[in-house]
């Protein structure tokens, strides 16, 4: 059968438009923008390259890994506060402070290498309970874990090499700084934590956010009354979430059924690098008295299981407490918030003074 070449014409035309149509679809897909939406309230359109990244599995994962860790999942049950928001609102902050491409990418990924349940791995792998204060399991293996997972091959599409992601050794000061300074890391998480616990309101959070400024090496705010909102956050935290003895006793009941479950063959090490419903799905099934018993503690975090025998041991949370910078508009001088605020100074160095002081935890014995 012969086409005419008026058919033939319009043959050729119809091809060539629906590889053009394919050819414009992958484009558009390969060059789309992400929309990353805060906590705060502000909404950032990623660029392509991040958005290959924020796509990587090692990501991904992270939207299953809660921050808050256990009480997440039992005892106070929090509400949701993933590692992938709190990386991606990082990102939000590097992005206000001008940070360069490869401290924007080494911010995105610095949680990637959280075990589930967030601090919890701090726990497991401690041979004392207050070794994961000194000791971060997470920052210890970050690169380690990063490589394994694959990511330098995307790493060099974007002129970036695999040193690059090195917090230690990169002077990232715009995202990592030594307590009691700021940081983009430090400022979300306790921003978000904040508005989550309802210690502050997301409107708050976004005069907070919109009055930060980096310079010079520094964060710091023009407004002390915002320094202050924003500074009350990290104290109260310190002490009655993050180094709170309720929080204290539930992260070592939960890394000991963690444990139990490894050694069982309940879990397995790789398992602690899935995401936090996958192992809490086999936990919850298993009829493994320590399992079960440590979960029930987790439960009753505030109250003795009767009839159980308990271990008594001291510990000293990580003083969590931040003394941000504040501009002086006269002299343009950056003074910490315990210089210009008597009450915060009291209050700031009541909670220092309480963790080195520590408490003493109820431990299940074994």
């Amino acid at each position: 059968m012969c086409l005419s070449i008026s058919k033939l014409k319009q043959l050729i035309w119809l091809a060539f438009m629906v590889a053009l149509l394919v050819g414009a679809s992958i484009y558009l897909h390969l060059h789309s923008k992400q929309t990353i939406e805060t906590i705060w309230g502000e909404s950032y359109d990623c660029e392509e390259a991040l958005v290959t990244i924020m796509n990587t599995g090692v990501m991904q994962r992270l939207k299953g890994i809660d921050q808050s860790g256990p009480p997440r999942y039992v005892g106070p049950r929090l509400p949701v506060f993933s590692r992938f928001d709190h990386s991606v609102g990082v990102l939000v902050l590097l992005k206000k402070a001008k940070a360069l491409f490869k401290e924007q990418v080494a911010g995105l990924l610095h949680d990637s290498s959280h075990t589930v349940f967030s601090h919890v791995g701090d726990y497991i792998f401690a041979k004392d309970i207050n070794d994961n204060v000194k000791e971060s399991y997470q920052d210890k293996n970050h690169l380690s874990h990063l490589q394994k997972a694959g990511i330098e091959a995307v790493l060099t599409k974007f002129g970036m090499s695999f040193n690059d992601l090195d917090l230690e050794n990169a002077g990232y000061v715009r995202l990592e700084q030594p307590l009691p300074n700021m940081c983009a890391d430090r400022i979300q998480y306790n921003i978000h934590t904040g508005v989550i616990l309802r210690l502050i309101s997301k409107d708050d959070a976004a005069a907070i956010v919109s009055d930060l400024k980096f310079e010079d090496g520094d964060w710091y705010f023009s407004r002390k009354d915002l320094a202050k909102k924003f500074a009350d956050v990290s104290l109260y935290c310190t002490q009655n979430f993050w180094g709170a003895k309720w929080n204290t006793s539930m992260n070592i009941h939960f890394s000991a059924a963690l444990r139990r479950a490894l050694a069982i063959g309940l879990i397995r090490m790789e398992d602690l690098f899935a995401t936090d419903d996958v192992v809490m799905a086999k936990l919850v099934k298993t009829d493994d008295g320590i399992v079960n018993t440590n979960l029930k503690q987790c439960e009753k975090y505030n109250e003795k299981i009767p009839g159980r025998k308990y271990d008594v041991k001291k510990f000293t949370p990580k003083f969590r407490g931040i003394d941000p910078w504040v501009k002086n508009a006269k002299s343009g001088k950056l003074e910490r918030l315990t210089a210009l605020d008597p009450m915060f100074e009291s209050q700031y160095h009541a909670v220092k003074k309480w963790c080195s002081d520590g408490f003493e935890v109820a431990i299940l014995a074994s």
